[in-house]
């Protein structure tokens, strides 16, 4: 695919390689993240979104999600695949706004919350 772009680190962090410049759409309770590292959510009603599964064979990645409408609640929470929220407070995003997260299956297998547009 065309690698648009791809940032690592030391740490090995990617940003993964996208097929296309297009966001990738996530939605459900508990979706798989974007490969590409960039991904909208557009839920079609009230949705508590928990948790996010990260692709096969990636144990490090930061994803960048906008919401493109205000259905989502993402739920703070401390297991496997769960989102570790700013002030472990549950977060309801508005249309256009971005949450980034970092993964890291070696450290604790949890989407930590890097910034928030809001």
């Amino acid at each position: 695919g065309l690698n648009i772009f791809s940032v690592s680190t030391a740490a090995g962090f990617e940003m993964g390689t996208a097929q296309s410049p297009l966001r990738v759409s996530v939605t459900g309770t508990g979706p798989n993240a974007p490969v590409t590292g960039a991904g909208k959510v557009e839920n079609g009603s009230g949705t508590n979104m928990s948790t996010m599964v990260p692709p096969a064979g990636r144990a490090k990645m930061i994803v960048s999600l906008r919401f493109d409408n205000s259905n989502t609640t993402v739920v703070h929470g401390t297991g496997t695949n769960n989102f570790t929220l700013r002030g472990g407070v549950n977060a309801t995003p508005s249309v256009g706004q971005f949450m980034t997260f970092e993964y890291d299956s070696t450290l604790s297998a949890r989407w930590f919350e890097v910034s928030r547009s809001f």
